[in-house]
C-alpha cells in the first residue's frame, strides 16, 4: 500500500531509516499504532510503499545484510523480506516476509525489574543481535504504578548471531579485539578498530535514549561504554553529556567518517 492512501488517516512516523543501496531505502514507521515496513527508491518522485499486513507484530529493528532486508519484532523473531519492483513505475515493495528465527524470546536473567531493548546489527558479514537488559526501580504511583531506568552500571549486554541455517539465534562471547559496536534504536554500526588507537572487544551505547520519556525522569543522557570481556560499563573520556530530547527536539546519534 502507497503511504499517500494513510496520511488521510494517520500521520506516519518515522522509527528508523536504513539506506541499503542506492536504489533502495528501508524504513520502519509507525501507523495505525503498529511499527511497519516502508522501502522507497531514492530520488523517486511516488510515495513510499507500506507493508499492511496486520497478521505480523510490531517491528523494533531494521537492517540489509548479504543483500537482504531483515526485520527483528518485539518477540526477537526474525523476518526475511523480499524485495520487488512494480513494473509501470520502477518503485520497490515489500513482496514477501518469510520468518527465518522464531526461537523463543532472548532474555538476561534478573532478580530485579527490568527493561529489555534489542538491536540489529551487520558485523563482518554476520547478522547480530545485541540484548540489552536495564534495570528499573519504583517510582511511585499516579493512577498506575510507575518505573523508572538505573543508567550506568545496571546496564548488561548479551550478543547473539543470526544461523540462518539451524533459523536459532547463537550466541557470542567475544566480538574481537578489533571491533566495537555502536548500537542505538534508530543507529546500529559495526566498527573495526585498531588496537593502537582504542581497545575492541566492547560495545558503545547512549544512556537514557528510549524516547518513551515514562521510563526515565533524568534530563541528561551520555554516551557509556560496555567491555564483553568482563562486563563492566565506564565512560569514555572527554566525558559528554546533553540535555535529552523532548518530543521536538532530536536524540543524540552516532556519526561516522564516509570511508
Amino acid at each position: 500500500m502507497e503511504m499517500g492512501e494513510w496520511l488521510g488517516r494517520e500521520e506516519p512516523t518515522c522509527c528508523k531509516l536504513v539506506f541499503c543501496s542506492p536504489h533502495l531505502v528501508a524504513a520502519i514507521v509507525m501507523l495505525w499504532r503498529a511499527k511497519r515496513i516502508a522501502v522507497c527508491q531514492p530520488g523517486a518522485t511516488s510515495w513510499w510503499s507500506v507493508s499492511a499486513d496486520n497478521q505480523y507484530p510490531d517491528f523494533v529493528d531494521l537492517a540489509f545484510h548479504q543483500g537482504k532486508l531483515y526485520a527483528l519484532t518485539r518477540m526477537d523473531t526474525l523476518f526475511a523480506m523480499d524485495i520487488s519492483m512494480d513494473h509501470s513505475t520502477s518503485d520497490p515493495w515489500v513482496s514477501q516476509m518469510l520468518q527465518v528465527i522464531n526461537s523463543p524470546p532472548l532474555f538476561i536473567p534478573s532478580p530485579y525489574i527490568s527493561l529489555k531493548m534489542t538491536y540489529l546489527v551487520e558485523a563482518r558479514g554476520a547478522l547480530l543481535v545485541v540484548l540489552r537488559r536495564m534495570q528499573c526501580r519504583y517510582a511511585g504511583v499516579t493512577g498506575l504504578a510507575l518505573f523508572e531506568l538505573i543508567a550506568g552500571e545496571q546496564n548488561e549486554f548479551e550478543v547473539f548471531e543470526a544461523n540462518l541455517g539451524q533459523s536459532q539465534w547463537t550466541k557470542v562471547t567475544l566480538l574481537g579485539d578489533d571491533q566495537v559496536l555502536f548500537v542505538r534504536r534508530r543507529c546500529c554500526k559495526s566498527v573495526c578498530v585498531s588496537r593502537d588507537e582504542m581497545p575492541g572487544n566492547c560495545i558503545f551505547f547512549l544512556e537514557n535514549e528510549s524516547e518513551d520519556h515514562r521510563w526515565s525522569k533524568v534530563t541528561s543522557s551520555s554516551c557509556s561504554v560496555y567491555s564483553m570481556k568482563d562486563g563492566k560499563v565506564s565512560t569514555p573520556l572527554p566525558t559528554v553529556s546533553w540535555k535529552r530530547g523532548l518530543r521536538d527536539t532530536p536524540f543524540a546519534t552516532w556519526l561516522f567518517p564516509q570511508n
